[in-house]
């Protein structure tokens, strides 16, 4: 049937893309770790960077573009040099 061949495609996509999604978490990880540390002591950075999963929440909304003013404007207002860790994200 239609659905069980579906499910069939499915199950052995999953195996292929989960290497992609793991380099996905990797850098996200990575990235969170390091904004925690840049923005650690900074107003902005208790909003968005105070722990290592509240960071990866924020740079998660700023993947998807749904929220980025909210994560990154506040900080880029402190200081400018900061667009050069958000724009290496985005990319």
């Amino acid at each position: 049937s239609g659905v069980r061949r579906e499910i069939a495609t499915i199950t052995k996509m999953v195996p292929e893309i989960s290497s992609t999604f793991f380099i996905i978490f990797v850098i996200t990880l990575f990235y969170a770790w390091f904004g925690v540390l840049m923005f650690e002591g900074t107003e902005e950075g208790l909003l968005s960077f105070s722990t290592l999963s509240e960071a990866m929440w924020s740079l998660y909304l700023l993947a998807l573009c749904a929220n980025y003013p909210d994560v990154m404007m506040p900080i880029l207002n402190e200081n400018r040099a900061t667009i050069v860790f958000f724009v290496s994200f985005v990319i």
